[in-house]
């Protein structure tokens, strides 16, 4: 098996305020999921996109590789933006043709790491598209990859946490 070409993707949307299955988000909010990432990111944390979450079998297993990982989160006007790292060839690809239109991010409310609890984490988000992708197979995912695992960030969710997965469309 060949090597795998990794790239970086710069400015992707990935959140907005306003409100998402019933719960407002304001700039504050978007300010603070920054810096609980800082915190996090430097503390050793990655933060991962994946391809797809839902009724796909193969996509929304736990052990599968991401497809790319939060390299800096930053806020732009009222947008919370991305740039990624270590999205494999294959990945950037059927994001680029528009396999993959909308994301989904995952919020979660009340989280406890490092000693601390922690309100408005991204813990992750999901590239979203109405199908399948060309990446379909396991085959397809496994060849994608030839990185170690990395630190998983779990999350030690408190009594009456919740995590919210918000799906926005950038376009």
């Amino acid at each position: 098996m060949g090597e795998t070409k990794f790239h970086e993707l710069a400015g992707v949307e990935l959140f907005d305020v306003g409100i998402w299955n019933g719960t407002t988000y304001t700039d504050a909010d978007l300010d603070e999921m920054v810096e609980n990432f800082a915190e996090l990111s430097a503390a050793g944390y990655d933060f991962p996109g994946k391809l797809g979450h839902g009724e796909q079998e193969l996509l929304e297993r736990e052990d599968l590789p991401a497809a790319a990982y939060i390299k800096r989160l930053y806020r732009k006007g009222t947008k919370l933006v991305a740039d990624l790292t270590r999205v494999p060839d294959k990945v950037k690809t059927v994001i680029e043709l528009g396999a993959y239109r909308t994301v989904s991010a995952e919020i979660f409310d009340k989280v406890q790491l490092l000693g601390k609890t922690y309100k408005n984490v991204l813990g992750a988000f999901a590239f979203l598209g109405g199908d399948i992708p060309a990446v379909g197979t396991l085959d397809d995912v496994v060849a994608l990859y030839n990185r170690a695992r990395p630190r998983p960030l779990v999350f030690s969710e408190l009594a009456g946490a919740s995590r919210a997965l918000v799906t926005y469309d950038p376009k």
